[in-house]
């Protein structure tokens, strides 16, 4: 192998190790989004479909199987349990 075949696979590796370490729930949402908006405004609407429907996976989803109050007031919303 090359040396800059070497280089070219050490800076590949060392960019997944990077990348997969600081992806949060958040940064996703926001490059999804980011990525429908553009689809969007290109008119790619198979694109932007796909898109919403990772954005959509890609939610917190709530457990309304397990919904309680929290208190005996009757004035207190219900609430569901975040599932991951």
């Amino acid at each position: 192998m090359s040396l800059i075949g070497i280089r070219f696979a050490r800076a590949l590796q060392s960019g997944r190790k990077d990348a997969a370490a600081s992806l949060t729930r958040e940064r996703v949402l926001v490059s999804l989004l980011n990525k429908r908006a553009v689809a969007a405004q290109m008119g790619a609407d198979d694109m932007e479909a796909m898109l919403r429907a990772q954005i959509r996976w890609s939610l917190p989803m709530i457990d309304w199987g397990n919904v309680h109050s929290g208190s005996d007031l009757p004035d207190e919303r219900c609430k569901g349990e975040l599932v991951d």
